[in-house]
């Protein structure tokens, strides 16, 4: 992070992102976990397996046994095997996030709050019962213990170019509400750009453009704005039309030098105020949107507790 001291912000992803740029780590969705009900109470379910592409790759859940070829696909897609991963970080020990442990024989293995050796049967301290981070990579990758799903659940967090990017394996609603605060954000930042660009397109237009305009005496003027100046005489309207450059096309031709500036002139502000106003009110409306979606939360279908 650039900042050690200042408070983390949090990137999401929509659903179906299956690659998330980053340095030193990028993040890589090889498999999107899913939950079906089925007619006799039980589920079809599988886990998201996600790869950690940097100095030392990781997996984060490995899905369930009968996902075995396609997983190794999936690695061999992104150009490694199962020896070139470091750590497998297995968020509980459901059989459809630890299926295909047994691939990785060669990886440090951090099932819930179980942590084994690479090759070797023995088991590792690890702070996560008492509720301390694992660091996998320091400074860029930890662990993290979030029970509730499970009573040993866990999070992997990785941080990429001062942004947090959580793969916790299920959706949530803290993630989300992020998410709209961020839209939010940028939001009011469309907006200010949105009335920055109607001020300056609307000043242009009631100024006119920078041209050589013929003198009464015949002579090409220096560059100026022939029609600058309150185009108004009053607050009245009708005085605006009747006094405005821009109703009277007849004026067009005062400006000589560059040709047709004034059209030009026109044309390109009247675009750029007409989509500065579009932005401004889809802007406004997102803002709104996003407001409601931060303070309310989004609205989660209630899941089984069984659902993975």
């Amino acid at each position: 992070m650039t900042d050690p001291g200042a408070a983390p912000s949090v990137r999401t992803a929509l659903l179906g992102t299956r690659r998330i740029m980053g340095s030193p780590y990028t993040v890589v969705v090889l498999q999107e976990g899913y939950h079906q009900p089925t007619p006799d109470g039980g589920a079809r379910a599988d886990g998201t397996v996600t790869l950690l592409r940097g100095p030392l790759p990781m997996l984060v859940d490995t899905g369930g046994p009968w996902g075995r070829e396609r997983l190794l696909a999936a690695l061999v897609g992104e150009g490694l095997a199962p020896a070139d991963i470091k750590h497998v970080v297995c968020t509980h020990g459901h059989s459809d996030h630890a299926g295909n442990l047994n691939l990785f024989p060669a990886a440090e293995l951090l099932v819930g709050f179980d942590r084994s050796a690479p090759g070797a049967d023995q088991y590792l301290p690890v702070g996560l019962v008492e509720g301390r981070p694992h660091a996998l990579d320091p400074g860029h990758v930890e662990v993290v213990a979030t029970p509730g799903h499970v009573a040993a659940h866990t999070s992997v967090v990785i941080v990429i170019t001062a942004i947090h990017f959580q793969a916790a394996g299920h959706r949530g609603c803290c993630g989300n509400r992020c998410g709209m605060f961020l839209s939010m954000l940028m939001a009011v930042l469309g907006i200010g750009g949105a009335i920055y660009a109607m001020t300056v397109s609307g000043l242009a237009l009631v100024r006119g453009p920078l041209c050589q305009y013929l003198l009464p005496e015949g002579n090409l003027s220096d560059w100026g704005r022939p029609f600058q100046g309150p185009p108004w005489k009053s607050d009245d309207d009708d005085d605006f039309r009747k006094s405005s450059y821009l109703f009277h096309p007849e004026l067009w031709g005062k400006c000589h030098n560059p040709p047709d500036v004034v059209k030009f002139n026109i044309i390109l502000f009247s675009l750029i105020l007409g989509g500065a106003v579009l932005e401004l009110l889809l802007c406004t409306v997102q803002f709104f949107n996003s407001c409601a979606g931060c303070i309310c939360g989004p609205r989660l279908r209630k899941r089984p507790a069984t659902q993975h």
